[in-house]
């Protein structure tokens, strides 16, 4: 029997339910797919060998010493060696996986913030300024952490931070953009997808664009890697 895993980020953490249940597996092989074997720390790669390799990287807390000295020293070959012969590793850039797969493109668009948007930001800054004259240590970190969440949500829409339920096109830099982005899609009666993450933008996004393609859209909510995501599609070409 051979048991393959996929998402194998998913056993990251040794000491999860769902980790413990799939190291239960009876297999006489053990194949794990992922393309973030570590995500978060090298525990994490540990706990995804102990899954396809038992005993390969020693115990939790032999590898934990292991990569504890190794970390001192700056110096993390042992241990690319050691995993190496195990890893089958592939890149996007690499032909021999896909043949035709087109060239990455990415394509910054700059918003700009609407009045609307320039004075929440402008006063949440002032906010912050404020409130970072009493904060010390931790405290202060976590509420430099926390004003990041509100001018990421004031730069997607005003009313996503005000709660007000308006969601006016007019107010928004990235709405405007991406009217203008999603015209051209859908004159041409192609796709799209968008991601958001934040699941509370999903609903306002789906109306904004059924009325541009004049149709409804899927709506897709996920708990992986993004918090949320929304997608988006029309006509019935394939765009890459």
């Amino acid at each position: 029997m051979v048991a393959v895993l996929d998402e194998a980020q998913a056993i990251k953490n040794p000491g999860a339910k769902q980790t413990r249940q799939v190291k239960k597996l009876n297999a006489q092989s053990r194949i794990a797919l992922t393309g973030t074997p570590v995500e978060n720390r090298l525990s994490d790669l540990w706990s995804i060998f102990d899954y396809t390799h038992p005993g390969l990287l020693g115990t939790e807390k032999v590898f934990a010493r292991l990569t504890k000295r190794l970390a001192k020293a700056e110096h993390f070959g042992p241990l690319r060696a050691l995993v190496r012969p195990y890893i089958l590793r592939r890149l996007k850039s690499d032909k021999r996986v896909i043949a035709d797969l087109p060239d990455k493109t990415e394509l910054k668009a700059w918003c700009h913030r609407c009045p609307a948007q320039a004075a929440l930001y402008q006063r949440a800054v002032n906010d912050l300024a404020a409130a970072l004259e009493d904060a010390e240590g931790i405290g202060r970190k976590g509420m430099v952490l926390s004003f990041l969440t509100r001018f990421k949500q004031i730069c997607n829409h005003p009313s996503q931070w005000l709660g007000d339920g308006a969601w006016s096109a007019l107010d928004s830099g990235k709405f405007a953009r991406l009217r203008e982005l999603a015209e051209v899609i859908a004159a041409k009666q192609e796709k799209v997808l968008v991601f958001t993450q934040f699941r509370e933008t999903t609903e306002p996004l789906a109306a904004f664009l059924g009325a541009i393609f004049v149709r409804e859209g899927l709506v897709l909510h996920v708990a992986l890697r993004w918090p949320n995501a929304a997608s988006w599609s029309s006509g019935s070409r394939r765009t890459n």
